[in-house]
């Protein structure tokens, strides 16, 4: 008597459920890998969106159409939905889901279960990363505070506040680890779309600060925020701390076009240099701080990527010219905001932010395993000392008042483990993305850009698209065919060792 024994193994190599709704994906989605369809798609969706709002600023039905087509694409293309995400992002939206919400947070969080479904699907197509991870970890931090802030204060003030994290630290983080994903071929679709638009921002932005009232009515005029910060600048966000938030990334990455990028790409140069005139000017109109400090920080990246002892030199130097610009640049903040000036150094909002970081830190130390839960310094701040600021104007100190030891430690290792992996993609894409996550950690020293969904759209697009291309740039890709798949992530050339250092080209 035989036994049959083959079967089983004949059973094992036949493709099942699963392998049938992948190739099932992938023929859906074929259409739209081919930029000769996607391109147009998207221009088109980012052209019929100006179009609307300019016609409804408000929103309406109309709006709400373009919404859903755009979810239908991102669920379809996750790609093609980032695109058209960041180039809409600069601009505010009408909150037509909630008196906190628009359908742009609603695409955000389209776009994360798109990516999170592949991702489940095919594991091994997510660049992993320790900053992804940190990343992950801060997502289910936060939200998971929100239960803690719910014992503290109850559930209307924990209904508003989610409603605060869809549209501030969850809905950035999200679209954080979905461009990481999006990127890990090397598309640069959505860093184009995020930096194009941007200048758009500050170019309209400039124009209605040196004409004001010149947008009133015009098809333009939905786009800024008519808010009186003296002679700072705000435009298309009403804050000009924020408003140098959004900026100050994409500028980053065009001053390294301009500054680094290859001597054959005088096309890129030109277009970068062009891009920049709107933005040097509204960047230092915000009198922000940070734009300061942002553009000494890539002085020394840039020039470090050149050569190391130059590096050091534009530090030192630049440490030395900006003890003696110190005392010229507190009076010009002074006279621009009309802050009262107090001691010889100091002037009315550093005392308040002082203040707040004071009291975060002792919120943190009070409860320093929890923390007091998400958004919670907007009730208690007052009790520590500052009765001033509804918000600790530091997102890391944040971290650790409102998230404990855990949360604030994991955005810190955020800040450490994407420094060290941005500073090991070479050429000047590197350099300007690792300039932009600078300033964005800048940035997040002084105020609260997180607050802002059209600061974490644009910056975490560019931040992702470094995340996923790590140290090898750009990742060769894959071959057309249909062995091509998800779970085939793109090879890194043997001969390019992850050690070897970087250069300016």
């Amino acid at each position: 008597m035989t036994v049959a024994t083959e079967a089983p193994m004949a059973d094992a190599g036949r493709p099942g459920p699963l392998d049938l709704y992948r190739a099932l994906g992938d023929a859906i989605t074929a259409p739209f890998r081919n930029p000769r369809v996607a391109v147009p798609l998207e221009l088109g969706l980012i052209a019929a969106c100006l179009l609307i709002r300019a016609t409804t600023p408000a929103g309406g039905p109309l709006y709400a159409a373009w919404a859903i087509v755009v979810g239908v694409i991102t669920v379809v293309s996750p790609l093609s939905g980032l695109v058209v995400l960041a180039a809409t992002a600069p601009f505010d939206e009408p909150f037509t889901i909630t008196y906190l919400l628009g359908p742009r947070m609603a695409l955000v969080f389209v776009l994360a279960a798109s990516v999170a479904v592949r991702v489940v699907l095919r594991p091994r197509s997510m660049p992993w990363s320790w900053p992804v991870v940190f990343a992950a970890a801060l997502v289910v931090g936060t939200l998971g505070s929100l239960a803690i802030a719910y014992r503290q204060f109850g559930s209307a003030f924990t209904a508003t506040s989610l409603q605060f994290w869809v549209a501030g630290v969850g809905g950035g983080l999200l679209v954080l680890l979905a461009a990481t994903w999006v990127a890990r071929e090397g598309a640069l679709r959505p860093l184009v779309a995020a930096v194009a638009a941007t200048a758009v921002a500050a170019a309209v932005t400039l124009l209605d600060y040196l004409g004001p009232g010149l947008l009133a009515g015009g098809p333009l005029a939905w786009m800024v925020h008519a808010k009186d910060f003296g002679s700072r600048l705000s435009g298309v966000i009403p804050s000009p701390n924020g408003f140098a938030a959004l900026v100050l990334p994409p500028a980053m990455v065009l001053a390294a076009a301009v500054v680094l990028a290859p001597r054959g790409s005088w096309k890129l140069r030109v277009l970068a240099a062009l891009a920049l005139v709107p933005i040097v000017p509204t960047l230092f109109l915000t009198y922000s701080r940070t734009v300061f400090v942002a553009a000494f920080a890539f002085a020394v990246v840039a020039a470090w990527r050149v050569k190391r002892q130059l590096g050091v030199a534009v530090l030192a130097g630049g440490l030395v010219l900006g003890a003696l610009a110190l005392p010229g640049y507190l009076d010009m903040r002074v006279q621009a905001g009309g802050a009262p000036r107090t001691g010889a150094i100091l002037v009315a909002s550093d005392l308040e932010r002082l203040t707040a970081w004071q009291a975060s830190i002792q919120m943190f130390a009070d409860r320093p395993v929890t923390g007091w839960g998400y958004r919670s310094y907007r009730v208690i701040g007052d009790r520590y000392g500052d009765s001033v600021l509804n918000s600790p104007h530091n997102e890391w100190l944040r971290f650790f008042a409102e998230q404990g030891i855990l949360g604030g430690l994991a955005g810190l290792a955020l800040v450490l483990t994407g420094m060290r992996r941005l500073g090991r993609m070479p050429g000047w894409l590197g350099t300007g993305v690792l300039s932009a996550f600078l300033s964005y950690v800048l940035a997040a020293s002084f105020n609260n850009p997180l607050l802002f969904i059209q600061v974490s759209i644009v910056t975490f697009t560019i931040v992702g698209t470094g995340f996923a291309w790590g140290p090898h740039w750009p990742w060769p890709r894959r071959e057309e065919g249909p062995a091509a798949t998800d779970a085939q992530p793109a090879a890194v050339p043997d001969e390019t060792p992850a050690a070897e250092p970087v250069s300016a080209g």
